[in-house]
C-alpha cells in the first residue's frame, strides 16, 4: 500500500476537532492505512509550510473562505468537516445541523415552554440551518422565535469585543418574557450568555433555560450552572471524512462536493436545563414523577392516583400546557431513558426495550424511530462512535 502524506487542518482548541481527529485517526488504524500526519490550523498562515510538505490529501475544518479556495491549488483531495460557508468546492461531513434544532424544539416543548429564543450567527451556515430546524418545529405550534445574532467566533481570540456582545444580549434579554427556553448555537455563545443572564439578575434555569451544542467539556463545565448540550457524533464525522479521502485515493478523483449529514447524538442534560417549569405545580409535580417511574409499568390511571389527580385532570393538565397526552409524555420519557442505556451499557436491544417499560422490541424499535428518527442499533452506532 502506497504511503501517503496526510494533512489535518484542523485545530485541537475545540473539542469538536478533537473528536474528528479522533475519528480520522480510528479510520487510518482500523483499516491499517499508511499514512503520515502533519496537523495544523485551518489558516492562511499555515499556507507555505503546507505548500512545502506536499500532501497528498487534506482533512480541514474550513471556515474561511479565501483559504478554502487556496486549497484548490494544491490539486489533491480535500475533505471538510465543518458547514460553515456553503458553495464550497470540497465535500463536506457534518451532523444533520436542521436536526439539531429540531432536537433542541422538541426538548424545550417536552419541559413545559411556551417562550424561546436562539442565539447564534447570522454568518455560519451551521448556525442559520440550526436556527431553521428550531424554528420549523415551533413555527408547527404558531410559535414564534426571537433571534440574537451576532458574528461566528471558531475559538476565544485575544481581541473578540466581549462588552459589545455583553451590551446586545442584554438590550435582547429584556424584550424577552421568562421563563424563557434559549438555543445556543454552540457552547461559547451559550456560556457567555449563562454569564450575562447571571449579571443581569436572571436565574439560570428558572427564568432562563440553556441548551448549548458541542458537548464541549470544557465550555460546558467553565459555565455556571453547567451548561447543558447537543452532543456531535465527532469521532463518526472523522471516521467518514477517512473514508471519503481514501476512496478519492483509490479512484484517483477528487471527491464530489457532496454533503454528508450524520444524525445527532443526543441531549446531555446538565444544570442550564435541569428544570421542569410549569405555570401548573400540579403538573411540575406529575412531570418529575413521571420521569423518575418511567421505566416501570403504570397506567395514566396508576400515574394520577400516584399524583393526587384524577385522570381527567391530568388528561387536562398535559392538553393544556404541553399540546400532548400523557402517554405521549410518557414514551418521551422512556426513550430518554432507553437512549442513556444504549449510550452506556452494553445491554442488547431487546434487554433495553424492556428495561425501559415496553412490552416487545417491536413496540419499543417503532416508539424510537417515530421519535428520533433513527433505529436504536443505528443511535447506539452514531452514540459510541462519539
Amino acid at each position: 500500500m502506497k504511503q501517503r502524506r496526510i494533512a489535518l487542518l484542523l485545530g485541537q482548541e475545540l473539542g469538536y476537532c478533537r473528536g474528528v481527529l479522533s475519528g480520522i485517526l480510528d479510520f487510518a488504524e482500523e483499516h491499517h492505512m499508511d499514512w503520515s500526519f502533519r496537523d495544523g490550523p485551518s489558516h492562511r498562515s499555515f499556507s507555505d509550510s503546507l505548500l512545502h510538505w506536499k500532501p497528498d490529501g487534506i482533512i480541514a475544518h474550513v471556515f474561511d473562505r479565501e483559504f478554502a479556495l487556496s486549497l484548490q491549488d494544491f490539486g489533491v483531495p480535500v475533505v471538510n468537516v465543518t458547514l460553515t460557508i456553503g458553495e464550497l468546492p470540497f465535500p463536506v461531513v457534518d451532523v444533520d445541523h436542521s436536526e439539531v434544532g429540531r432536537l433542541a424544539a422538541q426538548y424545550f416543548l417536552k419541559l413545559g415552554y411556551h417562550n424561546f429564543g436562539y442565539f447564534g450567527s447570522a454568518n455560519a451556515m451551521f448556525s442559520r440551518l440550526r436556527e431553521s430546524g428550531f424554528s420549523e418545529i415551533l413555527r408547527q405550534r404558531n410559535i414564534r422565535v426571537s433571534c440574537l445574532h451576532d458574528g461566528f467566533v471558531r475559538e476565544t481570540p485575544w481581541n473578540v469585543d466581549w462588552d459589545r456582545m455583553e451590551r446586545s444580549v442584554r438590550k435582547w434579554m429584556k424584550t424577552l418574557q421568562p421563563p424563557v427556553a434559549i438555543l445556543c448555537s454552540n457552547d461559547l455563545p451559550g456560556r457567555h450568555l449563562a454569564a450575562t443572564c447571571r449579571h443581569l439578575g436572571y436565574r439560570i434555569p428558572q427564568d432562563v433555560c440553556i441548551l448549548g451544542v458541542d458537548n464541549d467539556d470544557s465550555e460546558c463545565r467553565m459555565a455556571t450552572p453547567p451548561l447543558s448540550s447537543i452532543a456531535l457524533p465527532t469521532r463518526a464525522i472523522g471516521f467518514q471524512a477517512g473514508t471519503i479521502l481514501h476512496q478519492a485515493f483509490h479512484s484517483k478523483r477528487l471527491p464530489a462536493p457532496d454533503i454528508h449529514s450524520i444524525p445527532p447524538v443526543g441531549i446531555i442534560e446538565r444544570q442550564s436545563t435541569d428544570s421542569v417549569l410549569c405555570m401548573e405545580p400540579r403538573l411540575e409535580r406529575t412531570l418529575r414523577w413521571m420521569q423518575s417511574h418511567a421505566a416501570e409499568s403504570h397506567t395514566i390511571t396508576d400515574i394520577a392516583s400516584a399524583n393526587q389527580l384524577s385522570r381527567r385532570t391530568l388528561e387536562r393538565l398535559f392538553a393544556q400546557v404541553l399540546h400532548m397526552t400523557p402517554l405521549q409524555y410518557l414514551t418521551q420519557c422512556r426513550i430518554e431513558h432507553a437512549k442513556a442505556l444504549l449510550r452506556n451499557t452494553s445491554h442488547s436491544i431487546a434487554q433495553i426495550g424492556e428495561l425501559c417499560g415496553f412490552p416487545s422490541q417491536r413496540s419499543f424499535n417503532q416508539h424510537f424511530r417515530n421519535i428520533e428518527h433513527l433505529t436504536p442499533s443505528d443511535y447506539r452506532r452514531f452514540a459510541q462512535s462519539k
